[in-house]
């Protein structure tokens, strides 16, 4: 089915997109929440289920933290989260997105959601790539110790931690539409 409500929001110029979408209950039970960043844009009409989507283009773990909030209401089951690279790329560094992401995961807990990691996409390939793979690995390690249902990222890059070309959008860390069918699929075996 197609969304039945787009909105779209801007606060202090940042943009935010929110989209809700129902899907066939046959297809799933699961009322899904995605947030992040705007490598979660796009994702809401491949996930089964009823779908409530807000990615904030640009934003960090500690922006997209404060805007929780956005997707609790939908009363989700589970919680999809992908956020960090933003934060990594401006120099706040891998503990400030686990700080942040710890937040994010226990408030989701907190609401009586089910959180579902996603690891930081491989990044390597983008101009602000080039020097973070150590706090990217960093972030996807820590993201696996804590105990929250996560998704690895791997399969969509290289050994080196590139963006695979066919997944690529052009600048070495957007995904294309094949690249978001993929992430999907990894994330739709996660909702349960």
């Amino acid at each position: 089915m197609k969304p039945w409500a787009i909105a779209i929001a801007s606060a202090a110029g940042i943009a935010a997109i929110l989209l809700f979408a129902t899907r066939s209950k046959a297809a799933s039970t699961a009322r899904v929440g995605l947030i992040g960043d705007s490598l979660i844009a796009g994702l809401d009409g491949l996930v089964s289920g009823q779908v409530a989507c807000v990615g904030f283009v640009g934003q960090g773990a500690g922006f997209i933290a404060g805007r929780l909030g956005d997707v609790l209401r939908f009363g989700p089951t589970h919680v999809v989260v992908l956020a960090g690279v933003n934060d990594i790329a401006a120099g706040r560094g891998a503990d400030f997105v686990k700080h942040n992401l710890g937040n994010i995961y226990d408030s989701i807990r907190d609401a009586g959601a089910k959180p579902i990691a996603v690891q930081l996409t491989p990044w390597r390939g983008h101009a602000a790539g080039k020097n973070h793979q150590a706090e990217t690995l960093s972030v996807n390690a820590w993201i696996q110790s804590q105990g929250v249902t996560w998704v690895n990222t791997a399969s969509i890059g290289d050994a080196n931690g590139t963006l695979r070309k066919e997944y690529d959008s052009g600048d070495g860390l957007h995904l294309n539409q094949e690249g978001r069918v993929r992430l999907a699929e990894l994330i739709r075996k996660k909702v349960r």
